[in-house]
């Protein structure tokens, strides 16, 4: 019997499909969109232990929420209770994030320039 990607405790946990099963609970269990995005974006993976990098402790009362539902949900999909679930602030990361629309537009451009063409051309309002 070849279990290379099975552990004692049972499925073997990578980044790709722990990314899917949490984009499965966020659509089935209605998180908040702070703590949607936190999911989505700064989700690490080591070994078998999660941690959700959050960016203020606003977000640490949102992750407490779901917490426990969360690592359930993670440990049943993958049949492994080893699995543990940690979140830690990183106030540095927050100064990075984009709040308002023009932040975030700057944000966009840096990854596709082809987006200030774009505004050139249509002549479109970044700041709304």
């Amino acid at each position: 019997m070849d279990d290379n990607d099975n552990t004692e405790e049972g499925k073997q946990l990578n980044e790709g499909e722990l990314k899917s099963a949490i984009l499965e609970f966020i659509k089935n269990d209605k998180v908040g969109p702070v703590i949607e995005n936190s999911l989505k974006n700064s989700v690490k993976l080591k070994g078998e232990m999660i941690t959700v990098e959050l960016t203020n402790p606003v977000e640490v009362d949102g992750i407490e929420k779901i917490k426990a539902d969360l690592l359930t949900f993670i440990r049943k999909k993958f049949q492994n209770k080893a699995i543990q679930l940690q979140h830690q602030v990183n106030i540095e990361k927050a100064a990075e994030r984009p709040y308002t629309p023009k932040e975030k537009f700057e944000a966009m451009l840096k990854e596709n320039p082809i987006l200030g063409k774009l505004r050139d051309t249509f002549g479109l309002d970044t700041d709304y």
